[in-house]
């Protein structure tokens, strides 16, 4: 109470309905962490926003490469891993930080967030820079007030995986475990969720965004590190408004915390980092559709292994298509084909395999053939993607093959079907014209065909 007080007699010049509301919504956490000198430069913070600035920073520096920086603006849902990320695209790792919100989110909820930092080796944070900051965090914080949460994220995306690539800082420490605890009786309405982990670059940002990507609302977060170890304490909702649920709910969180993490590791490693995290969101919410149970526990356990998240960010990153056709129709095929370093069949294992598939096909041979174009088609693809030392020159030669062997089959059972009650055979041949012929087929390519037969009579 004397501190709220000596907070008041600091802010004498801040519109009182601005402090009778920061005072009541904050928190009394918030005031165990800060001095009231500290609380009231705060208010002065705050007392600036508007729409022409959402989000207002204060940057000391401290001792050396250490600085503290204080971020106060408008409450928005995915704010904090927005902060975490420019943070750490700007060269930071963050040490400690006490992180608050208003109670409930309103219009008039405001943000407080007071994160201790060290700049990384080779890395400067000047003027220059620091309005550089303040700038891309504005940017940011106005596509999040236009509910533009996904621009916002693919923006971030881009920008961190830029500057960690010049900055040549592995995030190898990504694939450490995490240890989650859980408490459901702390907070009437929240769950105090505390993550304890060795203490990474990018850490934070990598749990923040899983959490942001999973619909989980944080309000407040407690971040602790030291001698190499750090434990982060978040108090959080789900979805709904609601305290994360024991079992099955909080299960599925940290699964998918852990696994966004780890795959966050790789996302320099993808060709467009955007479109792999938009579609490792999709992937995991498939998983959860189609049960676990469904979903052989060698992909599952292959997923959880650095390989397994490299290829799927190659693959990912790579292509819209190829990952929109298998999410509807073939995931679990999918899944398994990338698990188990299935490749594309040589044209005689093509050969054999397309006979006999036909040959059980009593009727509707043409959907037969589709299915194995369609199969061996993404086979060629996924190969292509995310094989370490297949070619531009090996691509366009086994998508030939399947055009070969395709058409050929094809071709004898339209041949069979239009001879059949006739006594005579003709001769015929088939071409392959333009990049079919010259064995130079890609991702676009027809077939350009010319038939030849015997003259014969008029039939």
């Amino acid at each position: 109470m004397e501190l709220k007080q000596s907070v008041r007699a600091l802010c004498k010049s801040a519109p009182r309905e601005l402090l009778d509301d920061f005072i009541a919504s904050i928190g009394d956490d918030y005031f165990t962490a800060f001095s009231a000198g500290e609380i009231s430069e705060h208010v002065r913070m705050i007392a600036t926003l508007g729409q022409e600035h959402p989000v207002r920073v204060q940057v000391s520096n401290s001792e050396g490469n250490d600085f503290r920086i204080v971020i106060v603006g408008y409450d928005y849902l995915s704010q904090f891993s927005m902060i975490c990320g420019l943070l750490s695209a700007f060269g930071f790792d963050i040490r400690t930080g006490d992180i608050y919100s208003y109670s409930k989110r309103t219009a008039a909820s405001r943000i407080v967030d007071v994160f201790n930092v060290t700049l990384i080796s080779g890395e400067d944070f000047d003027r220059a820079r620091q309005r550089e900051f303040e700038q891309e965090l504005e940017l940011l914080i106005r596509l999040l007030s236009e509910d533009a949460i996904q621009e916002a994220r693919t923006r971030l995306y881009r920008f961190l995986a830029e500057r960690i690539e010049r900055m040549n800082e592995p995030l190898t420490g990504l694939l450490s475990l995490v240890k989650f605890t859980f408490d459901n009786n702390a907070s009437p309405d929240s769950t105090v969720m505390v993550l304890e982990s060795e203490d990474t670059f990018a850490f934070l940002y990598a749990v923040a965004n899983a959490l942001s990507m999973r619909g989980v609302d944080i309000r407040q977060v407690k971040i602790r590190g030291a001698l190499g170890k750090t434990r982060d304490e978040f108090v959080i909702s789900n979805s709904w408004g609601g305290k994360v649920k024991a079992g099955a709910e909080q299960e599925r969180l940290k699964k998918s915390v852990a696994m966004i993490k780890q795959f966050t590791r790789f996302i320099t490693d993808a060709p467009d980092p955007a479109k792999a995290m938009l579609h490792f969101d999709q992937f995991l919410d498939r998983i959860i559709e189609v049960g676990e149970d469904n979903i052989p526990e060698k992909a599952l356990s292959f997923f959880g292994e650095p390989e397994g998240m490299r290829r799927l960010a190659q693959l990912l990153g790579s292509s819209d298509f190829l990952w929109e056709e298998f999410l509807r129709s073939r995931f679990t095929e999918l899944i398994s084909i990338i698990a188990e370093d299935k490749v594309a069949e040589p044209k005689t294992a093509m050969q054999r395999q397309l006979k006999a598939a036909l040959n059980q096909a009593s009727t509707v041979r043409k959907t037969t053939l589709n299915q194995f174009k369609d199969r061996q088609l993404f086979l060629i693809d996924v190969q292509h993607l995310i094989g370490a030392n297949t070619t531009l020159f090996d691509f366009s030669g086994s998508l030939t093959d399947l055009a070969e062997v395709v058409l050929e089959e094809a071709a004898r059972i339209c041949f069979s079907s239009a001879r059949s009650g006739k006594g005579s055979q003709q001769r015929f041949a088939i071409f392959g014209l333009g990049k079919f012929g010259g064995r130079e087929m890609g991702y676009a390519s027809d077939l350009e065909l010319m038939f030849v037969h015997d003259g014969g009579d008029s039939e």
